[in-house]
């Protein structure tokens, strides 16, 4: 086993381990104090989120370490964003193949939000998946996400197909259902949830030995009653990556933009167009 795999994939998810212990600090308050019936209620719900985080991620992550020292591939992923809201984003992210089809994966982002919003969210996912070889041409995909959000979490099974067309051109096409359940009640002082359905495609081309391209169109459309940030029930999200790959062994550098229109500014009437910039650097190993 490589010893850059022994030593990236704990760094990685000891992280998962303990985040959950440190965010103690972090929730001793409610994130809408408005929606608190009182101190007391606040507490007892914030305590038992933070037991039920560390033991799920517990568990997760000792499976996922598990997997790692029996497999054949694996990839690590740093990416920093910035958009034309003043927002700002960092992304961690770690998966593995084994030799058997299935492949693990975890994730850490650390996002602060547009202007105008006081706290700084961090989300944490981990992931599991199958891969069925159809033919040279064809792979399918079975796999569930779950998403650990500040104030809940997100269930988020999907299915995706892998199709090859030639040496310089692949497709991706995943679909997602999404559940988002959040501890914070509603006004009527029951859960909250949000359902939504999600299609991302992925069109890489090959230019030439050195460089790559990828075109990332995302659309979600929710089927609860909420809109979304554009005000709407549908959203979309465009994205265009070139990556440096003459050096795939040892690391591929990448840049990407996109446009979006899921948040609209707050004290404005009408959305913005988001657009945002990416950096990243991702590792073969």
């Amino acid at each position: 086993m490589p010893i850059n795999r022994l030593l990236l994939t704990p760094l990685f998810f000891s992280h998962l381990l303990f985040r959950p212990l440190l965010g103690n600090l972090s929730q001793t308050s409610c994130h809408q104090p408005s929606r608190c019936s009182s101190s007391l209620h606040k507490t007892r719900d914030n305590n038992y989120w933070t037991l039920g985080s560390y033991v799920r991620q517990t568990l997760h992550a000792a499976v996922l370490f598990a997997a790692v020292c029996m497999c054949q591939a694996g990839e690590l992923e740093v990416r920093g964003q910035a958009s034309s809201n003043n927002a700002y984003a960092l992304r961690l992210m770690v998966s593995e193949r084994l030799a058997s089809g299935w492949g693990f994966g975890g994730e850490y982002q650390f996002d602060r939000p547009q202007h105008g919003y006081a706290e700084k969210w961090d989300y944490g996912m981990v992931n599991v998946d199958y891969r069925w070889q159809l033919n040279p041409a064809n792979q399918l995909y079975l796999g569930f996400d779950k998403l650990y959000l500040p104030n809940g979490d997100s269930n988020r099974p999907y299915v995706m197909h892998h199709y090859t067309f030639n040496d310089d051109w692949d497709l991706y096409s995943r679909y997602r259902f999404q559940r988002n359940k959040y501890v914070t009640p509603g006004t009527d002082g029951h859960a909250r949830h949000l359902m939504s359905d999600r299609l991302d495609f992925w069109l890489n081309y090959r230019v030439n030995d050195q460089l790559g391209m990828t075109y990332n169109p995302i659309l979600i459309y929710t089927e609860s009653n909420h809109r979304l940030g554009n005000g709407k029930r549908f959203t979309q999200e465009q994205n265009l990556q070139f990556v440096y790959t003459g050096h795939a062994r040892t690391g591929m550098p990448f840049v990407e933009v996109g446009w979006s229109d899921r948040r609209a500014p707050r004290r404005r009437a009408a959305p913005e167009d988001i657009w945002h910039f990416r950096l990243g650097y991702r590792v073969n190993f």
